[in-house]
């Protein structure tokens, strides 16, 4: 390590960006109330309470999907930028449902990247922090990070974090990292869920 600000600065906003991105998909909204009661953001998860399938533990499976899309163009969705988001199992599961076998004897399996259906092609993302038994359709073209700015303050280049020294304690220098992130996910009406899916 050449530089140990810069080391710890990388490591601590590594941190703070899978703690922003759990907190987009599940956080529950909550409004500052004190100086020290933290605003917190409504994740879009939590937000889809129009556009929502109960699988009731049973396994993933075209007939949902099909479902909730149908669910979701009558609601008024726009799907400009669909994307699927899942955990491990149910990207897994999605393969499963879709893959079709090669032609060839060496090459076997398959990694379902986009899905083809009668309202657009969708995106397939794994992420690890979705949570298991729930997979979400999202129009990433209405979901924006939207940062509330301090004036006064010196953003590093992401424009989302400013780093501010604290002082010093003995031979350690204190520093901190410091932003108001949130997510602006439009109506939810653009976005589904299919929950409660089997998890193995």
């Amino acid at each position: 390590v050449l530089d140990e600000l810069a080391f710890q600065t990388n490591a601590a906003k590594e941190q703070a960006y899978g703690d922003l991105e759990v907190s987009a998909l599940t956080g529950t909204y909550a409004k500052s109330t004190a100086a020290n009661v933290a605003n917190k953001m409504r994740g879009i998860i939590t937000a889809c309470s129009s556009n929502t399938v109960a699988a009731s533990s049973a396994k993933l499976d075209k007939i949902m999907i099909d479902e909730l899309l149908a669910e979701m163009a009558t609601s008024g969705a726009k799907f400009v930028r669909p994307v699927i988001f899942a955990n491990a199992f149910n990207k897994q599961m999605l393969s499963k449902i879709y893959e079709y076998l090669p032609m060839d004897r060496n090459i076997g399996g398959g990694n379902i990247q986009r899905i083809e259906t009668d309202f657009g092609i969708f995106e397939v993302v794994y992420n690890r922090n979705m949570p298991t038994s729930t997979v979400l359709f999202a129009d990433m073209s209405a979901v924006y990070l939207v940062n509330q700015p301090v004036p006064g303050k010196a953003y590093m280049p992401d424009g989302m974090f400013c780093l501010e020294a604290l002082g010093k304690a003995g031979a350690a220098e204190k520093y901190q990292i410091y932003g108001q992130l949130g997510i602006d996910y439009g109506s939810e009406k653009y976005h589904g869920t299919i929950t409660g899916t089997a998890t193995a």
